[in-house]
């Protein structure tokens, strides 16, 4: 059911925007699987790190834990000081949803759990930040999600009707919280269907009911002779091809020819979000 008078989108991070995992470290400091699961299940603990988000010193609290488990202290301190290793990278799916929304004129604010000193380092090193009109951290404020405090700050803060306000969250209990409090509230999985319940929302505008037809066009790039572009095509569907949104690569087929030609099927209303920034093309393989 479409949506038109949604006003704001609001993005969890870790789950949605960056594979944050306590296991993408450790996995490289204990080997064995099971033991990896019981130092997760029961030295540094979601419990325990919930104090982080609230705003507890990591760096404190890593060394209070590793006093009163002196054979752990080097794994207990790798929680604050390898902290980065935990982020596998960004997801692509939620990243390509939030550069799309903005561009549309939608406006994006984060709401995440996280530690204050955390947060200032990743919004420097990621530059899906920049889409942001504003960030709710749970480190900063002192309340973390589900708590229903921490969403009224963010609505009174910028001043959003929550019928006109979608949420995207990888969490059940984050999810239950935002609909009690009349949030569009959609819960995101890895499964490619961001997208889908967004325009079942009817957005980003334009992408429903655009009318376009099924019938493809074909985009041709001349190539030199021997080479071969591998490249990720960000395209963007809709009614209004010049907001330079971004989407996944499409489905369509890339096949260099006997003249070296990347042919790129495209769908009508479709467009290359940046064109320009093409990676640089690698040797073919020889047949």
């Amino acid at each position: 059911m479409a949506h038109p008078d949604i006003k704001a989108v609001v993005f969890d991070i870790g789950g949605v925007l960056l594979d944050w995992d306590p296991r993408h470290l450790y996995r490289k400091l204990i080997a064995d699987p099971d033991e990896m699961a019981a130092f997760l299940g029961g030295i540094c603990t979601p419990r325990w790190h919930l104090a982080h988000d609230l705003g507890a010193d990591t760096e404190q609290s890593c060394r209070e834990l590793a006093a009163a488990h002196p054979t752990l202290a080097e794994e207990i301190m790798a929680w604050s000081h390898r902290s980065e290793e935990m982020i596998a990278g960004e997801i692509d799916e939620g990243v390509g949803v939030l550069a799309e929304l903005r561009a549309s004129g939608l406006k994006c604010l984060a709401l995440s759990n996280m530690e204050s000193d955390k947060f200032a380092l990743r919004r420097s090193r990621y530059a899906f930040f920049r889409h942001f009109d504003g960030c709710v951290v749970s480190g900063i404020e002192g309340v973390a999600k589900p708590d229903q405090r921490i969403f009224e700050v963010l609505l009174s803060r910028y001043d959003l009707e929550p019928s006109a306000t979608v949420f995207i969250d990888d969490t059940a209990a984050n999810i239950a919280a935002a609909r009690d409090l009349g949030l569009v509230a959609i819960h995101y999985s890895a499964g490619g269907e961001l997208r889908r319940d967004l325009r079942r929302l009817g957005l980003p505008p334009g992408a429903a009911g655009s009318g376009l037809r099924s019938r493809r066009v074909t985009v041709v790039l001349c190539l030199p002779r021997s080479q071969q572009l591998i490249a990720d095509l960000a395209v963007h569907v809709g009614a209004q091809p010049a907001a330079h949104l971004v989407e996944e690569p499409p489905a369509a087929c890339a096949v260099v020819g006997r003249r070296g030609r990347l042919l790129v099927d495209v769908e009508p209303g479709h467009m290359l979000a940046e064109p320009g920034r093409l990676p640089a093309p690698v040797p073919a393989p020889r047949s």
